[in-house]
C-alpha cells in the first residue's frame, strides 16, 4: 500500500467512526453514562392492582430520563410525565421519588398493560399487571321488564368497554319450569309446544334469515354488541373489542320480543386490557 492509499484508508476509518457516533449518542451521554428506561413494577410491595385508589408504580433503568410518556391501557394517556417537577428521572441515585408513577384504575379488574416510553433517554417498555376482581358475575333473566323494546339489554353498573380489550364471557343456562312438572334449561323463546328452548348457543346448525334481528348469526342465540361491533355469542365466547361503549346482551329472537321469553343465564365476564 502506497502513502496515498494509506492516507485514504485512514480517513475512511475516521469517517466510518464519525458516522457511528450519532447512533451511539442516542443512549450514551458525553461522559459515557447510559440513559435507558428498562422496566416498570408495582411499588409498596404490592402483588396486584387495587381498583379505586392510587396505585404506585416504580420505573427502573440506567442513568436518567427527562420524562416519560405513559399509556395506562385503560384509555388514559399521559405525556411528558416527570414525577418530581423540575427534576430528571434518576434510576441510579437515592432519589427514588423521581421514579414514582401513580395511577387510579377503576371499572374492570383483570389484566392491565402499561406502556412507557422514555423522553430524553432510550427505551420503550410494557408492563403486565393484574387487578382484582378478575371477573364479574351477573344474572340475566327473562322475560325482560315490561316496556322493553328491541332485543338488546344493558346491565346497570357494568363498566363500559374500550378498544383492544380481550373479553371472555361464559353463560350457564338456568333451570326454569314453564308449567308444573316440566323443566327446561336456558331460554324458552315462546314457540309452540316449547319448540324453541335453547342455551346461549341457539339453534344448532342454523343461519338466521331476515326475519331475525341479527341475520347471518345463529337463530335464538346470544349476541353481544358494543357500538358498531356485533359478536356471535354462545356458552363460552372470547373476542377482542374493536369499538367502545356499553356491553349489550342481545338475543337473536325470532319475534323480536324479549317480554314473552322465560328462563335466563348465569353470566361470568372477565377482561384483559391489552394496551396499544
Amino acid at each position: 500500500m502506497n502513502g496515498l492509499e494509506s492516507f485514504r484508508a485512514t480517513w475512511l476509518g475516521v469517517l466510518l467512526f464519525m458516522a457511528a457516533v450519532p447512533v451511539l449518542n442516542g443512549c450514551t451521554t458525553i461522559n459515557g453514562t447510559v440513559n435507558l428506561l428498562q422496566g416498570i413494577r408495582l411499588g409498596d410491595s404490592a402483588s396486584s392492582i387495587g381498583l379505586g385508589s392510587p396505585q404506585l408504580f416504580v420505573l427502573d433503568g440506567r442513568g436518567t430520563c427527562q420524562s416519560v410518556n405513559v399509556d395506562w391501557g385503560d384509555g388514559t394517556i399521559e405525556l411528558n410525565v416527570a414525577p418530581v417537577q423540575g427534576r430528571r428521572i434518576e434510576f441510579e441515585t437515592s432519589n427514588i421519588e423521581t421514579r414514582y408513577l401513580r395511577h387510579v384504575y377503576s371499572g374492570w379488574g383483570g389484566g392491565k398493560t402499561v406502556t412507557v416510553e422514555g423522553v430524553g433517554c432510550e427505551g420503550k417498555i410494557r408492563g403486565r399487571f393484574n387487578a382484582s376482581p378478575s371477573e364479574r358475575r351477573i344474572g340475566w333473566a327473562q322475560p325482560a321488564p315490561p316496556g322493553t323494546t328491541g332485543v338488546c339489554q344493558t346491565v346497570a353498573g357494568l363498566p363500559g368497554m374500550i378498544l383492544r380489550m380481550l373479553v371472555h364471557v361464559s353463560l350457564a343456562p338456568v333451570t326454569f319450569s314453564p308449567t308444573p312438572g316440566v323443566t327446561f334449561r336456558g331460554i324458552n323463546f315462546g314457540c309452540f309446544a316449547w319448540g324453541c328452548v335453547h342455551d346461549a348457543d341457539g339453534r344448532p346448525g342454523t343461519v338466521a334469515d331476515s326475519r331475525f334481528p341479527f341475520p347471518g348469526l345463529r337463530e335464538y342465540s346470544v349476541v353481544f354488541r358494543i357500538g358498531s361491533q356485533v359478536v356471535q355469542g354462545g356458552t363460552n365466547v372470547q373476542f377482542t373489542t374493536t369499538a367502545s361503549g356499553p356491553l349489550e346482551f342481545c338475543l337473536n329472537d325470532g319475534d323480536n320480543d324479549l317480554t314473552n321469553n322465560q328462563g335466563g343465564f348465569d353470566v361470568t365476564i372477565s377482561v384483559d386490557q391489552l394496551g396499544p
